[in-house]
């Protein structure tokens, strides 16, 4: 048997129910205040966290409309090239037709310069031999 120190246990429970039940009441207080410290500090971060959602939203949307008109001018870029290739072998076949053209009007200028040359010098030969048989026939009667 415990020795008997003049506590009864009406006069503990009397005392230590309420020191039980007042510290319970502040620990629970406590806790409720840093549960809502806590709160207040997940609900800011989670304000910041949709801040930086829509800040990550925006830049998206402005890369996105960035990437678009890079798109838009490579197939700008893209039209306007292949316009100039299939034309630059257009303006390629031109260029070796107007070349064989000029050949051929070079070989004909020479075929004509020789024909005009040799017409010239025929009329010229005749016209000397005229010239010279006139000149005789005036030494014969002069």
């Amino acid at each position: 048997m415990p020795p008997d120190t003049g506590i009864t246990w009406a006069t503990l429970l009397a005392f230590g129910l309420p020191a039980i039940s007042a510290i319970f009441i502040i620990s629970s207080g406590l806790t409720r205040l840093w549960l809502n410290a806590e709160k207040r500090a997940r609900l800011a971060e989670i304000a910041n966290l949709k801040e930086k959602v829509v800040q990550l939203e925006k830049q998206t949307e402005q890369q996105a409309q960035a990437f678009d008109r890079l798109r838009d001018k490579w197939d700008e870029f893209l039209c306007e090239y292949l316009k100039i290739d299939s034309t630059r072998g257009q303006k390629i076949d031109a260029l070796f037709r107007g070349v064989d053209e000029m050949r051929e009007v070079i070989r004909d200028i020479r075929l004509n310069l020789n024909s005009k040359i040799e017409d010239s010098y025929a009329r010229a030969a005749s016209e000397l031999k005229l010239y010279v048989r006139d000149l005789m026939k005036e030494g014969r009667n002069g």
